[in-house]
């Protein structure tokens, strides 16, 4: 494989996901003899440091419908839940596995990106946010480390890959991932290049969604360095922004002003309209009820007018009551009603 040769393996032999004989079978759907697929990311790294793996994410050099084929074949459910991306979910023995094909970024806006498939696993590790997120391992537990990433995770060193600037411009989420991630994995003071970084380019929190940042705030404040880290961001000038909302308002001043202008006269409207006469609405159709109600009112359109004569059963107490003096006369409710 491209760029494999001059990394020193090491090995994770007898990691206990690596035991999950639902990814085994995974390992033997999709790998042959011309592919390769292997664990990346969250699992690798967790496993190194001693923190429980909560779910494997797995790289491979197979095309996305090379890999939905294999598993078909062998009658597996696949659901393709990110195919632009090239990320597929393969659900083997009611586990779920996002099998995602190796890629290079061609295009980035701040937040997404446009990508190519590849079968350069170096190129696919470059793209990532962290040296310690970049680590591979084979169904054996044999480690791809080709950007350190080993040294890092056990020195507890959260450190971008190549040029901080760049993938922070790649995804403005990376900077609050910088944090949490010290937050949670790592010791001592942050990387000096990455923290400057992440204070230049503040002004990206801006395109964030409030759900993606509340995300990275929540995992944030549960780490064990929590404290420590929101101190850092607060020296950094990011803890206030991010927690009041992120940044300042799109608007200029002068849109701001006419903003108020246009709030403040609505406010007016309001408060006079509360004091004026409404307009008297006369009443039309005929009373849905019985007979008895000799007063016009608007007809309801859930309540039926009834025929002239009838008298529905709620109201019969009262017409009989209503209607004493003139029933010993011989007239009904009804016809009290055509007389008038």
């Amino acid at each position: 494989m491209p760029g494999e040769a001059q990394i020193p393996p090491r090995s994770i032999a007898g990691a206990a996901f690596l035991a999950d004989p639902a990814l085994q079978r995974l390992f033997d759907v999709v790998e042959t003899p011309g592919t390769r697929l292997r664990a990346v990311g969250g699992a690798v790294r967790n496993t190194l440091i001693g923190v429980a793996v909560a779910d494997v994410d797995l790289a491979t050099d197979a095309a996305p419908e090379t890999v939905m084929q294999r598993a078909r074949a062998a009658g597996l459910a696949v659901h393709p839940t990110g195919l632009d991306h090239g990320t597929v979910t393969v659900v083997v023995a009611g586990c779920a596995f996002e099998v995602t094909t190796l890629r290079a970024d061609i295009a980035t806006d701040g937040r997404r990106a446009t990508v190519a498939f590849t079968d350069d696993w170096a190129a696919d590790a470059g793209r990532r946010d962290f040296t310690m997120n970049a680590i591979y391992a084979d169904r054996d537990g044999t480690l791809f480390d080709p950007c350190g990433g080993i040294a890092d995770a056990l020195a507890g060193r959260v450190r971008f890959i190549g040029d901080p600037a760049a993938r922070i411009a790649e995804d403005y989420l990376r900077i609050l991932r910088f944090f949490r991630f010290h937050a949670v994995y790592g010791s001592g003071e942050p990387d000096a290049e990455g923290l400057a970084a992440s204070i230049r380019a503040r002004r990206g929190l801006d395109i964030l969604s409030r759900e993606r940042i509340g995300q990275e705030m929540l995992k944030l404040v549960t780490g064990r360095r929590a404290g420590a880290i929101a101190a850092v961001m607060q020296e950094a000038g990011l803890l206030g922004p991010v927690i009041a909302g992120v940044g300042r308002p799109r608007c200029s001043a002068a849109c701001w002003s006419s903003h108020g202008r246009r709030a403040a006269r609505s406010v007016r409207r309001r408060r006079l309209r509360r004091f004026a006469p409404s307009p008297r609405r006369m009443p039309r159709g005929l009373p849905a009820a019985c007979g008895c109600r000799g007063r016009r009112r608007r007809r309801s359109p859930q309540r039926p007018v009834l025929p002239v004569g009838s008298v529905p059963a709620p109201c019969r107490k009262s017409c009989a009551r209503r209607s004493t003096g003139t029933a010993a006369r011989g007239f009904s409710p009804g016809s009290i009603w055509r007389r008038r």
